[in-house]
């Protein structure tokens, strides 16, 4: 998914990440990561007409 949103393709954010977010609350389990992590992606997704990036990723480990 990475790849993907440097290189500006769609992610499969909902069928990997959203099933996720979806069964968890089915079953009443808490995947407070997954949510945040699902929503920042969809925001992101939709503010850009559908795709997420390219963006720039930092790989310094001097910061």
């Amino acid at each position: 998914m990475l790849q993907d949103i440097i290189n500006g393709k769609k992610t499969e954010i909902e069928s990997i990440n959203g099933y996720v977010v979806r069964l968890a609350r089915k079953y009443a389990i808490q995947v407070p990561a997954n949510e945040i992590l699902y929503a920042l992606l969809k925001v992101m997704k939709n503010s850009q007409g559908g795709r997420i990036g390219p963006v720039s990723v930092n790989t310094d480990q001097n910061d």
